[in-house]
């Protein structure tokens, strides 16, 4: 304890003997500071941007669940993001946490396949020669990921052409971030 009590009061000492010293420079000191938040934050950003562009644009899929009252309370806090239909509802799978998702599978309400959202009607059209199983609601239609396979890949390209725009944008975001990081290192 009185060891404990002696080193408390010698760190002040000599925290205001170095600062004393580094007055001096207390401007540089300042900006390697900041420097270093920023690049610390930089190494924070740079997963959030790859799970970003993961979940809402590579794998972005649409859930089948049977409309129910239970899955109709579940995914109220979702109302903006989800499309009710008939009988169903579609609701983006990177919403639902793990415990809905679970309970929603153990009462057998999800259904296993996954959808992607088309919302044009140009791209329909261009999908009408491949006779797909599309489930039509007034959102926009659903396709089966299985049946993905069917469509030619300049078709999905066109379909996907916002994806790959935002996909496109985050990766110029993220080399850009990547090679601000080394700019910074030297005047540390």
């Amino acid at each position: 304890m009185k060891e404990e009590k002696l080193y408390s009061g010698l760190d002040k000492k000599i925290f205001s003997k170095l600062w004393r010293y580094g007055k001096p420079y207390g401007g540089k000191i300042l900006i390697i500071f900041i420097l270093i938040l920023a690049i610390s934050g930089i190494q924070i950003v740079l997963p959030l941007i790859t799970k970003n562009v993961v979940d809402n644009y590579i794998e972005r899929s649409y859930l089948k669940i049977i409309l129910d009252d239970r899955t109709v309370e579940i995914t109220d806090k979702y109302k903006a993001y989800r499309v009710r239909s008939d009988n169903i509802i579609f609701i983006p799978s990177n919403l639902l946490s793990k415990d809905e998702y679970l309970k929603l599978q153990k009462d057998s309400l999800i259904l296993p396949e996954k959808y992607l959202m088309i919302k044009d009607e140009e791209g329909l059209d261009k999908l009408k020669q491949y006779q797909l199983n599309i489930v039509k609601t007034n959102k926009g239609n659903f396709i089966p990921y299985s049946e993905m396979q069917k469509i030619s890949s300049d078709n999905i390209k066109t379909l996907r052409y916002d994806d790959l725009k935002m996909v496109k944008l985050f990766a110029l975001l993220y080399v850009g971030l990547l090679l601000d990081l080394p700019l910074k290192i030297p005047l540390l």
